[in-house]
């Protein structure tokens, strides 16, 4: 997992940057394709798109097996 660590609130400076977010399943809605997980710190919740395609297997079944309010630690791209 790559890139600086950030806060949910300070994300709408931080497009186009990778961070890594941690905080706890808020709610989690999801396809064969996708998962949309929601997450919540202590600013905010924002919604992290997981796409199958585009993460190992073993990050897929973890994305699908999270129940609501687990501790998660996610990376991405902020779009």
């Amino acid at each position: 997992m790559t890139g600086e660590r950030a806060a949910v609130a300070s994300l709408r400076g931080r497009v186009g940057s990778d961070v890594v977010l941690e905080g706890w399943l808020y709610n989690k809605r999801g396809s064969k394709r996708l998962q949309f997980l929601e997450l919540r710190d202590g600013s905010g919740i924002v919604q992290c798109v997981v796409s199958r395609s585009e993460v190992s297997c073993e990050d897929w079944d973890r994305a699908t097996s999270l129940t609501q309010e687990s501790a998660m630690r996610i990376g991405g791209c902020v779009v």
